[in-house]
């Protein structure tokens, strides 16, 4: 009778200490303020790493309780400040920041301390930026595309999404040369790419001369809003940048006298100037 009271006693004693033991242990953080205040902290190999805030940094240490980093300097690490990434060319990002955005193209020109100016897709794109590359901030100076980056129209304000209607209209650049669109919104996408091609409507239905209709049907196709431009080259060695290389197909199933290829992935080098 005692040797079973004992035993009873014994492990309600040991669920009580593992209890308690589980009790103390604090949950990890899962999220943390977004603050850019970058600080530099160092594990016990040597090894350095900059996180983006210290919250960041005590988070990685929660989950990680083998590999504990410490506090060195409230700023990003120097290594970090000297690598170059093999694409960019640039410093590597600091750790910890956001990754993902909304798809809302709403484009802002922002500044850095250089007197450089930037296109992005919508504000927060630039957050991240700034979020990681803290050594080189971005500020918003206007809403819109910088002006310098007008010439490329078909990256940001062209990148409309069109209904998958078929209601053809006629357009007519200032050549007097017509095509038929799928609908409206579609010429508007061409008017917006190639400012300059003087492209209008002069009539609903098909062109007159556009017997073969290739670009009513075969051309209504759907284009994903992703942003991942491409240069085209026409027959006549005429360069323009389209969002993606779906838009850039659009255009050749449109004008298929044209020639339009795909001569490089990103935006074509004389949007770059």
């Amino acid at each position: 009778m005692k040797f079973s009271t004992l035993i009873t006693l014994t492990v309600a004693s040991t669920l009580a200490i593992l209890s308690k033991s589980d009790a103390a242990t604090p949950a990890c953080a899962g999220k943390c303020p977004s603050v850019i205040a970058p600080v530099c902290a160092q594990n016990a190999a040597g090894l350095t790493q900059t996180w983006v805030n210290s919250c960041e940094l005590a988070k990685f240490n929660c989950n990680a309780p083998g590999n504990i980093y410490t506090q060195i300097s409230n700023k990003p690490c120097p290594a970090d400040e000297m690598k170059k990434r093999d694409i960019f060319d640039g410093p590597v990002p600091v750790p910890g920041c956001p990754q993902k955005c909304p798809d809302v193209i709403s484009p802002v020109c922002a500044q850095n301390q250089a007197g450089t100016q930037k296109t992005f897709v919508n504000s927060c794109s630039m957050s991240i930026v700034n979020c990681e590359y803290p050594a080189d901030q971005w500020t918003q100076i206007s809403k819109g595309e910088c002006f310098n980056d007008m010439s490329k129209r078909s990256i940001i304000a062209c990148a409309q999404k069109c209904p998958d209607v078929l209601s053809p209209v006629c357009g007519q650049d200032k050549t007097g040369k017509q095509a038929t669109f799928g609908n409206s919104c579609r010429l508007s996408v061409t008017q917006c790419q190639f400012p300059t091609a003087g492209w209008i409507q002069v009539s609903t239905g098909t062109c007159a001369g556009d017997l073969s209709k290739r670009n009513v049907v075969a051309c209504a196709q759907k284009c994903p809003d992703v942003i991942s431009p491409v240069c085209g080259q026409d027959k006549t060695g005429k360069q323009a940048t389209f969002g993606n290389s779906c838009r850039l197909s659009v255009t050749q199933c449109q004008f298929p006298t044209a020639g339009w290829t795909q001569v490089s992935t990103g935006t074509c080098a004389a949007d770059l100037d």
